[in-house]
Order: structure tokens, then C-alpha cells, then sequence
């Protein structure tokens, strides 16, 4: 049988974890949404700058120093005469819309779309993110441009709260680059160690206080799901800014402790929960 035409380039793990990363996540998704002809390569962390570089695809996103930072997902179509090399979620999102009727997916951008809930406005937008970069990324086509401001607010939400995930994921590090993972993450935060780091995160009081703050957090976001049947944006109909909000919440189902998971998941009348389950169910597999 003949290769895939399509690379999906995700974040390595440990033999004994799942993908968890959320921008390459929102991609896994869009990718079996639209049924796309697809394999992994997996890369680790520290090796994702040289990876892109390789493949002449530059950052598209800055640290606040003006840095690149260079992160996954990519996905590289190998057609003769049509190869190129996409780094950015929404860019492969669009890749995928265009040609998702051709395999039997479903549409990522639904023409009869009410775009309800796109203009959520996230009340972590102008905070500083403590953790990587948000996606300043423009949307390809004009008529896009919610869907591009939808993944900057819902990414600075979860981004606010990304602390909860810090102590746990450790344990998805592919053993033989575990100590470079961690002594880069060190290195963008600051401090001279991961021991260092996890300190300061790690601290007890601290973690209860955020927890506590992030059903306040995510309040709005919610509420937009909590209007219609569900368990979708629109109800019944899925599209590319529920796996925005998916890949989040693969994120946290991986590295929150099981009763803060648990308890998540009834938040805000478990909206998240449901929304997580049938994107597990209908949308994820790793291949």
C-alpha cells in the first residue's frame, strides 16, 4: 500500500502516553474530520526548531523578546508537482477544508454556519501569557477572520491556566530526550533548572488557587455551548472552532489529576465534558 501523501509532524511522547499537545491536537482532529489521507511523524521538543528548518518552514510565532518560536503542528504534502509545508493550525485547517469533500469528510467551515459564539472574547486576551506564545496568526481568507480571532481568545483562556497542566507532564517526555525537554523549558522560563521551575509551579496553594479561578475563567466560553442543544458550538453541527476548544481539552484530560479532571468536566453544566467525549469518540485516532 502505498504512503499517505500527507506528513502530520506532532510532539513525541513516552511509549506509555497519548498526544497531548494542544495546537497539534486541533490538527489530529481536523485531520480525521476531514478524513484526510494521513501518518505521524513524531518529533521531540527539543529537536522541533531544526525539524522546521529543514523543511524551510519558518516560526509563526514570536516569544516576547521578538524570538522565533518554533513549535508543531506541520503537515507536509508530498503530491509530485504540489508539495508544500504548512506550520500553523488555522493555515493546515484550510489546507484540509478545501479538499475534505473530495475524501468524505465533514466540512470544517460549515457554508450555512451561523458563527454563533465566534465573537468570544476571552478575559485573558491582554493578560501576559505564562506559558508559550499565543497565535497572532491572520486567518488566510477574509471570510475566516472569526475563526482566526476564535482560536486567539479560546488559546488565551486555557493559556492562563496552563499551570495545572506543568507538574504532570513530565511523565509524557520520551525518555531519551526528557532531560533536554526539560532543561529547554527551564531555559524559556528562566530559571536555572526544571526542579526550579516545578517549585515554583508545583506549589500547593498556589495550584488550588488557579484550579478555583479557572471555572470562573471559563465561564464565557461555556456559556456560548450552553445555549444551544449541544453538544456543539451550533448544537448538532460540528466545526473547525469545537476542535479549537478540543484540543485544549485534550490538553487537561492528560495532565490534570483525575478528581480535578473529573470534577472539570461538571463545570458549567458539563459542557466541556460532553463536548470532550464526542470528539474523542467520532474525531480522535492516532495513526
Amino acid at each position: 500500500m502505498a504512503s499517505p501523501s500527507l506528513v502530520f509532524y506532532d510532539i513525541a511522547t513516552h511509549p506509555q502516553h497519548t498526544p497531548y499537545a494542544p495546537n497539534p491536537s486541533k490538527t489530529r482532529y481536523a485531520l480525521n474530520f476531514t478524513k484526510a489521507p494521513y501518518r505521524t511523524e513524531w518529533v521531540d521538543i527539543p529537536d522541533i526548531h531544526a525539524v522546521r528548518t529543514a523543511l524551510a518552514c519558518p516560526a509563526t510565532r514570536k516569544f516576547l523578546d521578538g524570538s522565533d518560536y518554533h513549535t508543531l503542528p506541520m503537515l507536509r504534502d508530498t503530491t509530485p508537482g504540489a508539495a508544500r509545508v504548512l506550520g500553523d493550525s488555522l493555515d493546515i485547517a484550510c489546507f484540509l477544508a478545501a479538499r475534505a469533500a473530495a475524501w468524505g469528510g465533514a466540512a470544517l467551515f460549515p457554508a450555512d454556519s451561523t458563527r454563533h459564539g465566534l465573537d468570544y472574547s476571552s478575559p485573558h486576551i491582554d493578560a501576559p501569557t505564562g506559558g508559550p506564545p499565543l497565535s497572532a496568526r491572520e486567518a488566510p481568507a477574509p471570510d475566516l477572520a472569526d475563526y482566526a480571532r476564535f482560536n486567539t481568545h479560546v488559546d488565551a483562556t486555557f493559556t492562563a491556566y496552563v499551570a495545572l497542566t506543568s507538574e504532570n507532564m513530565a511523565r509524557a517526555f520520551p525518555p531519551a530526550s526528557a532531560d533536554r525537554t526539560k532543561a529547554l523549558f527551564a531555559q524559556r522560563a528562566g530559571v536555572p533548572s526544571w526542579d526550579d521551575l516545578m517549585g515554583f509551579l508545583g506549589d500547593a496553594e498556589r495550584h488550588k488557587a488557579i484550579f478555583r479561578a479557572f471555572e470562573t475563567g471559563t465561564a464565557g466560553l461555556a456559556s456560548l455551548y450552553a445555549q444551544k442543544e449541544g453538544p456543539f458550538l451550533e448544537g448538532q453541527t460540528p466545526s473547525y472552532a469545537d476542535l479549537v476548544v478540543g484540543g485544549w481539552l485534550r490538553m487537561f484530560s492528560q495532565f490534570l489529576e483525575h478528581d480535578e479532571w473529573a470534577e472539570f468536566c461538571t463545570w458549567h453544566g458539563g459542557v466541556f465534558g460532553r463536548l470532550h467525549d464526542v470528539l474523542q469518540s467520532q474525531y480522535w485516532e492516532v495513526r
